[in-house]
């Protein structure tokens, strides 16, 4: 689940273009020097092993893209792509886009970095194993910093079969964009239009896509990044980004005592015709109670979608079929103990 506000799209500076669909070169992108053991490649069609890698590129499926080609090597040896320097300066906001397939069974990791003058690299943003055939969105949040580089590095794996391929990076101003908005329905006779609906929320800001706390709980929901403040219990980062960068929304167990409910809620969404609720959970903990979900039209209503117990640190991914009626919120409760929501 994603969000967030987005701006006209931007052209940066001669000199420091982000945007680029790997059709004839890299663009202002360029080769690591020194820190990697390989190059990052163009290529059309699929890559040249099989049983991994794309089949075409993301942008018309003919073109070409870049890739990191997992058949020579060994486990661990990268190759980096470092972008132009940038500056954003301190009120400003900008988000990196770009397409990623990691195809294969020996995929080990694409990571994302910032990189200061310094040379010293933060990461800000990570993907690790088979992410399936489909070329996917990342968007990510870039730091307010002076004199900047961002980092794309391909990780090999244990094998060959873990080709990992970058195409159509861009930057666009503002916090990154949602994946989907709905335009509800305006009554009749009224006077003014509701304002869009975002389908999608990544909670990276603390707007949280106008997400709200149930006032008749028992204790509020709270927004973080890292590891939660309980000890053995909870992820270490966020689904989103992967790192201490990126935010999710959780439970903290001390704030309440045994079978205390905390929940949030949606903005309110149309009814019309059936949907799926898509999100991403993490329940770790010897005390996890349970997560229900419902669809709150008047009143709550029946759960639709409920899980209980230690389901382990990594995030896990839930689909819920929400039946068309009424305009509804999505409602999340969770029964103390402990639950992370991105």
């Amino acid at each position: 689940m994603s969000s967030d506000g987005i701006d006209a799209a931007e052209t940066l500076p001669v000199g420091a273009q982000f945007d680029c669909p790997f059709e004839t070169d890299f663009c202002q992108w360029t080769q690591a020097q020194g820190t990697d053991k390989f190059d990052w490649k163009l290529i059309a069609g699929s890559t040249l092993t099989a049983g991994t890698g794309p089949s075409g590129d993301h942008t018309t499926g003919k073109g070409h893209y870049a890739y990191f080609e997992s058949s020579v090597g060994a486990n661990g040896d990268k190759a980096q792509l470092i972008s132009p320097t940038l500056t954003i300066a301190s009120g400003h906001s900008k988000c990196l886009v770009f397409y990623y397939n990691m195809y294969g069974e020996h995929v080990n990791a694409l990571n994302v970095y910032e990189k200061t003058n310094t040379a010293k690299m933060n990461i800000v943003w990570t993907r690790h194993g088979n992410q399936g055939a489909n070329w996917t969105e990342a968007r990510i949040n870039l730091p307010v910093a002076t004199n900047f580089q961002v980092v794309i590095e391909a990780v090999r794996g244990r094998g060959w079969k873990g080709d990992i391929s970058i195409d159509d990076t861009k930057t666009v101003n503002g916090p990154c964009p949602p994946l989907g908005t709905i335009l509800p329905s305006v009554p009749p006779g009224a006077r003014t239009t509701p304002m869009p609906v975002s389908t999608s929320c990544n909670f990276e800001t603390k707007a949280v896509c106008g997400y709200t706390q149930d006032k008749s709980d028992n204790f509020d929901w709270r927004w973080s990044t890292g590891s939660t403040a309980s000890a053995m219990t909870g992820p270490n980062n966020d689904h989103t980004y992967g790192t201490p960068a990126g935010h999710y929304m959780y439970m903290e167990s001390s704030d309440a005592r045994p079978n205390a409910k905390a929940r949030i809620i949606s903005p309110r969404l149309p009814g019309s015709g059936t949907r799926c609720l898509q999100f991403w959970y993490s329940m770790f903990g010897q005390q996890v109670n349970t997560l229900n979900v419902y669809a709150k039209s008047r009143s709550l209503g029946n759960v639709l979608w409920t899980l209980s117990g230690n389901q382990g640190m990594d995030w896990k991914i839930a689909q819920v079929t929400i039946p068309g009626g009424s305009n509804y919120n999505v409602s999340l409760l969770l029964s103390f103990y402990y639950l992370s929501l991105t």
